[in-house]
């Protein structure tokens, strides 16, 4: 994930409050970052915003935001983001516990085949 001057700000009577201003932001595959700070200093806005998660026609926000793809199914990963921005818990459980399913069931399937081309499988060879 990569991030490059992130500006959120909040529309209001007067105009617009600057919210969040970060230059530069990288993390690493495997690599965890921890938001720590002051209460209202913008953790919460920025994680919504990589999120895209802002109210939309609310928040004003600039910058780029490249996240790599986490799950490599061009349908369902949009369809999981809108479900758990409209707190639609039920089609949200319902794609997770499908994807669960399905992982468990290829992974029968792929041991199976494997087990049944392999003589070094079948045989119980270790090593």
């Amino acid at each position: 994930m990569s991030i490059r001057d992130l500006k959120v700000g909040f529309r209001v009577y007067g105009g617009t409050v600057q919210a969040v201003d970060l230059q530069y932001l990288s993390l690493q595959t495997g690599e965890t970052l921890a938001l720590v700070g002051e209460t209202g200093c913008g953790k919460s806005v920025t994680a919504r915003a990589i999120l895209r998660l802002l109210p939309p026609g609310k928040a004003v926000v600039s910058g780029s935001i490249v996240i790599s793809l986490v799950m490599s199914l061009p349908t369902v990963g949009p369809v999981l983001l809108r479900a758990l921005v409209a707190q639609d818990m039920f089609l949200a459980g319902t794609i997770i516990l499908l994807l669960g399913v399905l992982t468990v069931v290829g992974t029968l399937i792929s041991d199976l085949v494997l087990m049944w081309i392999d003589p070094r499988v079948r045989a119980g060879i270790q090593g």
